[in-house]
Formats: C-alpha cells, structure tokens, sequence
C-alpha cells in the first residue's frame, strides 16, 4: 500500500470528517430561539471508532506523514488485537509499526517489521498517546529523531497519557525515544517474550525472506538470535 500521507495497511485515517460552514451555522442561529440556541451549544456527540483483530502482512510506503502497518493516523478511534508484519518505509514523520500519529489508543497489539522515516519512528506507534500491553521486534535507523521500539515519542507529562505493559526485543533501541521505563516499555529477552500466551504464533515462528530485484528469491525458517 502506497500514498501521500495517512497511509496505513487496513485504514489510513480513522478521524472525523466535517463539512464545516460558518455562515449556515450563524443562519440557522439567527432563526433559531433562545432555548434552540442553547440546546445547540451544549449537545454532546460520540463516538464509536473501532479497529479490531486486522492483519497486514504487506508493505507500507508513504512521502510525507503519518504512516503505519495498520492505521496511518488515529485520532478518535481504538486500535485493539491487531497486528503487523509489513516493513513501513517512507521519507516523512510519524511512521509506526501500527499506528503512524495516535492521540487516542492502541491495546495488545503487536507489530515484527522494518520501519523506515525521518523522525518520530515508534514500534507501536510514531507518536502515541494511549499504550497498553503492546509488543514488538522492530528494526530501524538508529540515527532518526526521537525513535522507540514502541513509540517514537510520548508526551509523558500530559495526565491523559497512559503507557503500560509493553514489551520489546531490541538490543540497540530503548522504548520511547530510546529510553525504558519498567511497567512502561520494557526491554525482554527473546525467551522471556515467548512466555506471553497472547502472543502470535508469527513471533513464535520467524522467516527470512531474500529479495532480488524486487522480487522473492527464497524464504528459510530460523531461530531468533542464530547465525545466518
């Protein structure tokens, strides 16, 4: 899947859309009753925006920003029991291996590919706001701004923050923004992550595929950690 920006492997943008008019809003104000005008002022609107239990495996390509292996940008919806096994490649910010930008929330969901941006490079998301009891292997530039096996970078002193319960694999990188925090993003052992029952059998059963001129040439099965 390839494209601009909001670029994601099962949706790009999972937002609201408005047709916003000013001046059909200040009409319909003029003509309307005190008690009408109030009731417009006030009224409440929800919703409900979930995305549940999807798998890509494909590869995601995007040129500016928010791009990610299910979701490129993810404001107002819930990104729960999902995964991604599709390298996210591009040349622009927010790219995660689930979500690229979320200011709402990713839960239990695991993401094992290549990710490739400018900055803000996450594992689970490229910046994330809501982060629980999320896993990853994840490889990418060690030299891009604010990077992190699970999100490249978490606004820590926002009391609607909430990181919990997420796990890695990944010697070199830390968890946001190249730091661990215990009972927040939590470096493991490969073995030690094989203990998590919720965990995907395709974390339990890697494979190298070679590709020449774009085109697979052979795939083998290995054991984490062994020599190629």
């Amino acid at each position: 899947v390839g494209g601009e920006a909001d670029v994601g492997g099962i949706s790009g943008s999972m937002d609201t859309e408005l047709d916003f008019d000013i001046e059909k809003i200040m009409a319909s104000i003029a003509s309307t009753t005190t008690d009408d005008v109030e009731e417009l002022a006030t009224s409440t609107y929800y919703c409900r925006n979930i995305l549940t239990g999807c798998i890509n495996d494909g590869v995601i390509s995007g040129r500016k920003e928010n791009v990610g292996g299910v979701v490129g940008a993810n404001s107002v919806g819930n990104v729960v029991l999902s995964q991604n096994y599709g390298d996210v490649t591009g040349n622009g910010d927010y790219y995660g291996g689930v979500a690229g930008r979320s200011t709402s929330a990713v839960r239990r969901c695991f993401a094992m590919c290549t990710l490739e941006g400018n900055s803000y490079i996450g594992g689970v998301t490229g910046q994330g706001k809501v982060i629980e009891d999320c896993s990853t292997i994840v490889t990418t530039d060690l030299g891009a701004a604010c990077s992190g096996s699970i999100a490249g970078w978490v606004d820590m002193n926002n009391e609607a923050t909430c990181i919990l319960n997420n796990y890695f694999v990944n010697e070199d990188m830390g968890g946001i923004d190249g730091i661990s925090y215990d009972g927040v993003c939590e470096r493991v052992t490969y073995d030690k992550l094989l203990t998590m029952k919720a965990l995907p059998d395709e974390f339990r059963q890697l494979k190298l595929t070679f590709v020449v001129d774009g085109e697979e040439f052979e795939t083998i099965n290995f054991t984490y950690g062994d020599s190629l």
